[in-house]
């Protein structure tokens, strides 16, 4: 069964579909869950934008979770576009956090760094903490690979206690993973770079608690790439 409820922030409406033995297909990747078999379905029969931005949202995420970078930055794109025309500006900055990821895992740091600023601007300006976290730690991380180590840690430190505080679980993953990373990847001493290879342990059992599959996933090739 799946359940959502619309908008987020302020519940007005809810949706209620159960699908007696669903089965996977290749364009849910073979998954028989609620959030594929009938989450997506439902998006693309509703005119409503909020339901539709966030259904692309969640097909990026599942692109780039498969590796799948041009379907995920399509998804992405849609997400941004139909979010932007109807003005929830909420969803347009997490749109631009999801191309932001999608841009750092494929090296393209340039467009990282301009997606994430664009979501901190927004976030800043209509005070959306978690958003602010997210787009701060990827261009802490950003910092660290444009050769400002120190300064670059720093912020990554304190952005991923800011999100311990603020109690949000993937803005503590995002920050608690980037801060691994960069210790791992460009510490310039072993002992900074095992700190980085302990905060990525953390960070996976972590997400392993939140069963979040993705991060789980991202996290174990850091640490196989690392070792």
């Amino acid at each position: 069964s799946f359940v959502g409820m619309f908008p987020a922030s302020r519940p007005r409406y809810l949706v209620f579909v159960m699908l007696d033995e669903p089965k996977g297909i290749k364009e849910t990747f073979n998954y028989s869950t609620a959030g594929w078999t009938e989450a997506l379905d439902i998006a693309g029969k509703q005119d409503h934008p909020l339901i539709v931005s966030a259904a692309y949202s969640g097909l990026g995420h599942a692109y780039l979770y498969k590796g799948e970078y041009a379907p995920a930055d399509a998804s992405y794109q849609n997400a941004l576009a139909v979010a932007t025309k109807s003005g929830f500006r909420g969803h347009v900055a997490e749109a631009h956090v999801g191309i932001c990821e999608l841009y750092f895992q494929m090296k393209s740091y340039d467009l990282c760094r301009q997606h994430a600023q664009e979501a901190l601007a927004i976030g800043e300006t209509i005070r959306k903490k978690d958003i602010q976290l997210k787009a701060s730690a990827y261009l802490a991380v950003l910092m660290v690979r444009d050769g400002l180590f120190v300064e670059g840690v720093q912020r990554l430190r304190g952005i991923m206690a800011d999100a311990r505080d603020y109690g949000d679980p993937q803005s503590i993953l995002i920050a608690e993973r980037l801060l691994g990373q960069a210790l791992a990847e460009h510490a310039p001493t072993e002992a900074g770079r095992n700190d980085g290879r302990s905060t990525l342990d953390r960070a996976l059992v972590f997400a392993k608690d939140k069963e979040v599959a993705y991060e789980i996933q991202w996290i174990k090739r850091l640490l196989a790439g690392s070792s």
